[in-house]
């Protein structure tokens, strides 16, 4: 069900939770199709309070059988977090995560994405992180201050678990883990240009 105060845009919430379920708290999914289809066609998507603002945010998250659990205050941006947790993938972002054009775009598609809160800032900040089979973990206040800085993060078939504040700057830990790699990267780790 969707609480009063959201959905207030064109088509925002069209088809939510149709043929599977949806949960969109106070005070989000605001911007042109912010929310279509989430959580359809055997999909689940629960929306925090404030989040998935701006056009498409979280157009089609946790669609196609899909899981996408999203806190407050995240997916903000166009793009943000387009079909994250979709295709049978998973997404569970925190709070004040995934905060930029394209943030967490594809976050868990087909693959599992957990992120913590306050992460993913920055364009591309964990864009596909966890996609295509991958597993990507990343902990509380990473992957920021820079754009990409975890972008394709355990992308095709990889793994990537990241402590928290680690891989913060410009392309910091981009690609770390992909195609069937598998990296650990420890707290405070990582946080400068290009760093790993």
């Amino acid at each position: 069900g969707n609480e009063r105060g959201a959905c207030n845009s064109y088509y925002a919430c069209q088809y939510a939770g149709e043929e599977g379920y949806a949960e969109i708290a106070r005070g989000a999914c605001f911007g042109e199709e912010a929310c279509t289809e989430v959580g359809y066609t055997a999909g689940y998507a629960k929306i925090g309070a404030g989040s998935c603002k701006g056009n498409r945010a979280c157009y089609y998250a946790g669609y196609n059988g899909g899981n996408a659990t999203i806190g407050k205050d995240s997916c903000m941006g166009d793009y943000a977090c387009v079909l994250a947790g979709s295709e049978q993938g998973k997404a569970a972002i925190g709070d004040e995560s995934c905060t930029d054009y394209t943030a967490c775009d594809y976050a868990g598609f087909s693959g599992e994405a957990i992120i913590g809160d306050g992460s993913c800032k920055g364009y591309l900040g964990c864009g596909y992180a966890g996609s295509d089979q991958g597993y990507a973990e990343v902990g509380d206040e990473s992957c920021a201050f820079g754009d990409y800085s975890c972008g394709n993060v355990a992308y095709d078939g990889g793994k990537a678990i990241i402590a928290d504040s680690s891989c913060k700057g410009y392309d910091a830990c981009y690609d770390a883990g992909s195609h069937d790699g598998d990296v650990k990267i420890r707290a405070k780790s990582c946080r400068s240009y290009e760093a790993c």
